[in-house]
């Protein structure tokens, strides 16, 4: 008797959507079938005109194989590539007219789910040879040339300063033989923090019109808008380019301190993000039950004081009007809004108590 709960090609169990819809193949049997027909013989001699259209196809097949393409995925792509290909018999004589310009626009004008096959077609037409994609770092170059475009008008030499510097250094590592030259990406990346600033730097204080100009008290102001961690490896950055920056004259002085970074002892393992969690939510409702201890932690927490700089701090140090507390020999702790209400609390607690004690 045969099990109508099981394809009855292959045996393997279908899904209650393939029983509830009558059907008696699974998916993979259902794919491979008309994966069959598209590559039959007779069915590609009744597309194409040309045998290189053919030739091209069934090629295209053994190298979806061979990348470990999962047979859904293969028949989709065969029948797009199918649609390229008779465009392409259309346009050229032979398959090496094909070009990338070409096949972008066929890309870009044809359904969006021409798109499904765009990498893999071009990575195979590449390995064959009719077509040479663009170098990676092509086209990094390119993105980095246009963010110069985008920097500010009155910071953008610094920007060309610096990328003709890390181009040069990446030069001479790769001369070098070096295991691991500076890559594209690492400038890119860089020039998108400082241009960030800039950009920072003129809408929320339009009287800085140049690196020059800029103070420390705005470059801690704009870690504060990063994400914590990345402030540190941005502070890093920072000072790198002002410290180049000062070496080329652009500016008169470095607007920051190299303090060292403080590392944990190898014994203490960070906390995760679900410790991290509780911790924040710990600090946010003790401003109100216990301000001190929630100030504290915070500092810790949210300021990456040692307890050494902490039991350093006195009241003079505190800096309400400005939002924030001097430390010794490390750059001033700009305050939370969290911050100065568990100050504000403390400070109300204390003239309770001592009320009380005077009583």
């Amino acid at each position: 008797m045969i099990d109508m709960r099981k394809c009855i090609i292959c045996g393997t169990s279908l899904s209650e959507s393939i029983i509830k819809n009558k059907q008696r193949k699974c998916y993979n049997c259902c794919d491979q079938e008309h994966l069959n027909v598209l590559i039959s013989p007779s069915n590609l001699d009744s597309i194409f005109c040309k045998k290189w259209s053919i030739n091209l196809l069934t090629k295209y097949n053994k190298y979806l194989i061979d990348i470990g393409l999962k047979l859904s995925s293969r028949r989709r792509n065969i029948d797009m590539a199918k649609k390229i290909f008779i465009f392409a018999e259309n346009d050229f004589l032979n398959p090496y007219e094909i070009n990338l310009d070409w096949l972008q626009k066929k890309f870009e004008g044809g359904p969006k789910t021409l798109n499904n096959v765009k990498i893999s077609l071009l990575c195979f037409l590449e390995e064959q040879g009719i077509v040479k994609l663009p170098d990676k770092n092509d086209a990094i170059m390119t993105g980095i040339l246009k963010q110069i475009e985008r920097c500010p008008k009155d910071f953008a030499r610094l920007m060309e300063i610096y990328c003709n510097v890390r181009l040069d250094l990446r030069k001479r590592q790769i001369s070098n033989n070096e295991v691991k030259p500076l890559k594209l990406i690492t400038i890119s990346c860089d020039l998108n923090i400082f241009i960030k600033l800039a950009k920072w730097i003129i809408q929320e204080h339009s009287e800085v019109s140049s690196w020059d100009l800029i103070q420390e008290e705005h470059i801690h102001e704009f870690l504060l808008t990063l994400n914590p961690t990345n402030r540190e490896l941005v502070r890093k950055d920072l000072y790198v380019l002002f410290k180049m920056a000062k070496q080329k004259k652009i500016i008169t002085y470095i607007p920051m301190i190299n303090y060292p970074s403080r590392e944990l002892p190898s014994v203490m393992e960070p906390l995760n993000i679900n410790d991290q969690k509780r911790v924040a939510i710990l600090i946010q409702k003790s401003i109100h039950l216990n301000p001190l201890g929630g100030f504290l932690s915070s500092l810790c927490f949210y300021h990456g004081l040692s307890t050494k700089q902490i039991q350093s701090i006195n009241l003079s140090d505190i800096d309400i009007v400005a939002k924030k507390i001097n430390i010794k020999d490390r750059p001033p702790v700009y305050l939370l809004t969290e911050d100065l209400i568990s100050l504000e609390n403390y400070s109300k607690m204390r003239t309770q108590m001592r009320n009380n004690t005077s009583i």
